[in-house]
């Protein structure tokens, strides 16, 4: 099994919601669409991507992705 990292963007801020384990990245979004898509608050989205490093905030308390890797994001219009 794989780590993945669930990132919560939020309107001010970038938050580490926890780390989800799975075979790979389509299964890890599976999972956050069964349990977790239904906290999302309006105007909120999910970052899922694989737990490689240790995550880095910028000065505006958001996350730094790596370049390369995949990313899947799901989020909340209304």
């Amino acid at each position: 099994m794989k780590k993945f990292y669930l990132i919560r963007s939020k309107k001010e801020m970038d938050v580490k919601e926890k780390i989800v384990k799975a075979f790979s990245l389509a299964e890890a979004c599976d999972i956050v669409q069964e349990q977790y898509k239904e906290t999302l608050l309006e105007g909120e989205s999910f970052y899922i991507f694989p737990f490689v490093r240790q995550l880095d905030f910028d000065d505006n308390k958001r996350v730094v992705l790596s370049a390369e890797g995949e990313m899947v994001s799901i989020a909340r219009l209304e």
